[in-house]
């Protein structure tokens, strides 16, 4: 549940750059 909370607020930065956006999400599973 811990790592939702850094997930969401990830997506929102990745939101404005559609490179990073698909990038940001998988990236950030692990990484939590």
């Amino acid at each position: 549940m811990t790592a939702l909370h850094p997930l969401p607020r990830r997506e929102t930065t990745a939101s404005s750059s559609p490179s990073a956006g698909p990038a940001a999400s998988p990236a950030a599973t692990p990484v939590a």
